[in-house]
């Protein structure tokens, strides 16, 4: 077969924005479900997809931890884990140090390669996981895939000088394949993930990016996916049609197929604060007899937001006019709340949550929560301004809709049983966090609660929480999408759904970021 460059009709052949994946234990962690419907952060294929604003989509993938490239090869050809089953037009591999790590001559460590039957040894082993890549290569080829191949970057095992060497030879093998086979990129992350002074006869990896001695923990994930995502910048071209709401049309859930309210945040308070979670202190003058109550701000505040604190009547709401930071309140009638007595510096508590939405900190995270008009015009972002004081402390914003006991149990009325439904965010990072484990997007669906009920999971760039799992160290802008699933059929009461924002922390520390939409998509089709 004439292989074709990028671009031919053979390529085009296969959607080149869809991505499927196999190889050891690194493409397992792609998913860290067994249902495969949760993206994990520590996965540079998860990073690279978000920060490309989600361009591509990964489909099935087929890793196994600890094969080595002739088992993985194995299952390519009889069917067990053949990404060329998938409608991919990318197949993402990534696999070599099992194969080195298995090998020895003072053990003497041997295997037998599952394909040939030929016996692996130390002195011939890098030059057979080289060529079960390169068979595994072109298979994907001739079905008329592009291949990335992920150079090996080894593993703290990798801790003698004839397994470095070995190591060593298949990199240059890989490298030089990837020079000259067209359709065929090598992507390489041996500078980022590690230590290049650390040892002359062994592999070490930076600590603060990988969780153990092989695999990036969600920082590690995060620079070699922002690495990842240059190449997949100059492969796929952003020719799909953007998942986030563009015109305010399509917020409003025509056809349903926007099922939570208020996804562009435009009415910019009403919701609810948990505690941990203020906005402002604003200032309260009053003087009797005056004709309304007003309260001088430090900032902008929604008109709509209600105002609580001392002196202050009960349904008391800022009202439309004010400049410079002076608002007039209104009652919930729209008349004009008339001040009762004399007070100054009176304290006023004003916490602003999107209408429709949770605002809430776990552990002993703290949160100042506010929101800006969008610069696009079309709603307003949240801003959140997170402060942690210990592992596993949190900060999320979340809607959720909830179903009732009508019928035995009946969902939301935005909902139906069977409904294709996927989660999207659009977040930014907006300061260097301080031990951040991850920032991730959750659609959780249970049929109804009890026992007896399903319950659904997906989540995108989800980590761990422990102490090793170091997260994003720096602002960025991601866009954030969980897999598709679909509705199951009820089976209790108080069927619901919950999408939710989370910033997860791995000590004390903190995380700036701003929430710019966030929805729930009703689709048409899995993926």
């Amino acid at each position: 077969m004439e292989v074709m460059f990028p671009g031919s009709a053979a390529v085009f052949s296969r959607p080149r924005d869809v991505i499927s994946a196999t190889g050891d234990s690194r493409i397992d962690g792609i998913y860290v479900d067994p249902f495969k419907l949760t993206y994990g952060a520590r996965s540079p294929l998860v990073v690279a997809k978000a920060l490309l604003g989600q361009r591509f989509v990964v489909g099935l993938t087929y890793g196994v931890s600890g094969e080595r490239t002739d088992q993985i090869l194995k299952r390519m050809l009889d069917g067990t884990g053949d990404p060329r089953k998938t409608n991919a037009g990318i197949m993402y591999l990534q696999c070599g140090v099992n194969d080195v790590a298995q090998t020895s001559s003072t053990g003497p460590a041997i295997f037998v390669d599952a394909v040939s039957g030929a016996t692996i040894t130390i002195a011939n082993v890098a030059e057979n996981a080289a060529k079960n890549i390169r068979t595994m290569v072109q298979l994907a080829l001739d079905a008329a895939m592009i291949v990335v191949v992920e150079n090996e970057v080894g593993a703290n095992g990798i801790n003698s000088v004839e397994k470095t060497a070995a190591l060593m030879d298949l990199r240059q093998m890989l490298t030089e394949y990837g020079e000259v086979t067209p359709n065929v990129y090598v992507h390489d992350a041996f500078a980022i993930i590690t230590n290049p002074t650390a040892s002359a006869t062994g592999i070490v990896l930076r600590p603060t990016l990988v969780y153990d001695v092989t695999h990036p923990n969600a920082l590690g994930g995060y620079l070699w996916g922002k690495s990842l995502s240059a190449l997949f910048d100059r492969l796929i071209t952003p020719a799909r049609g953007s998942i986030m709401i563009q015109n305010v049309a399509e917020a409003a859930g025509n056809g349903r197929r926007q099922l939570l309210a208020n996804p562009l945040f435009a009415t910019a308070s009403g919701g609810n604060a948990g505690t941990g979670v203020s906005t402002a202190i604003l200032t309260a003058n009053t003087t009797s007899g005056s004709s309304s109550l007003v309260v001088t701000a430090g900032r902008a505040v929604p008109s709509g937001t209600q105002v609580t604190g001392s002196g202050i009547p009960a349904n008391t709401f800022v009202n439309t006019t004010g400049t410079a930071g002076t608002y007039s309140m209104v009652n919930a009638a729209g008349s004009a709340v008339a001040a009762t007595a004399t007070a100054t510096g009176v304290s006023v508590s004003a916490t602003i949550v999107p209408g429709g939405y949770i605002a809430s900190a776990g552990g002993g995270a703290t949160a100042i929560i506010d929101n800006v008009p969008s610069a696009n015009g079309l709603g307003n972002d949240v801003t959140i301004v997170a402060t942690f004081a210990g592992n596993g402390d949190l900060v999320r914003l979340r809607q959720d809709l909830n179903g009732s006991s009508a019928n035995g149990g009946t969902y939301n009325a935005a909902l139906r049983a069977g409904d294709i439904i996927q989660a999207v965010a659009m977040v930014d990072i907006t300061a260097p966090p301080v031990n951040l484990s991850s920032l991730y997007l959750s659609l959780v669906s249970n049929s109804g609660g009890g026992g007896g009920a399903t319950s659904v999971s997906s989540f995108d760039m989800f980590a761990a929480n422990a102490s090793v799992d170091y997260g994003i160290n720096e602002p960025c802008s991601l866009m954030l999408s969980t897999r598709p699933f679909a509705l199951p059929t009820i089976t209790g009461t108080f069927p619901y759904v919950t999408a939710e924002v989370r910033a997860v922390a791995r000590a004390a520390g903190s995380c700036n970021f701003t929430i710019r939409q966030m929805g729930v998509r009703r689709r048409s089709t899995l993926y």
